[in-house]
């Protein structure tokens, strides 16, 4: 992703993005799957997040636009960081389950 995104786009993104993960995720896991603990690469405003929130404990989301992560949906199982999702600074094997809808294209 890039951080051109302005708060305009974060809030139309946040509007208008289909809710396809939650969907994507039932179909791809098991109903029953529970992890500890689960990363969100280009979380954007949280969608992907909130739904992989359903199969986590707790979900760590990144995202290198900071206008997406201000306009981001609270949740208390869900932590925001800006990243740009090459420079992860996080400890080897520290999750469990790594989703990235989406953001490919634009790595």
């Amino acid at each position: 992703m890039s951080t051109a995104y302005d708060s305009i786009t974060a809030k139309h993104y946040t509007a208008y993005r289909p809710s396809l993960h939650l969907p994507i995720l039932q179909k791809c896991l098991d109903e029953k799957s529970r992890y500890a603990y689960g990363l969100d690469v280009g979380c954007g405003t949280g969608q992907s997040a909130l739904a992989l929130s359903h199969f986590c404990e707790k979900v760590m989301a990144i995202d290198p636009s900071t206008a997406m992560l201000e306009n981001t949906i609270p949740h208390d199982q869900i932590e925001y960081r800006p990243c740009n999702g090459q420079d992860l600074d996080f400890e080897p094997n520290n999750f469990d389950i790594i989703t990235f809808a989406g953001s490919l294209y634009y790595s």
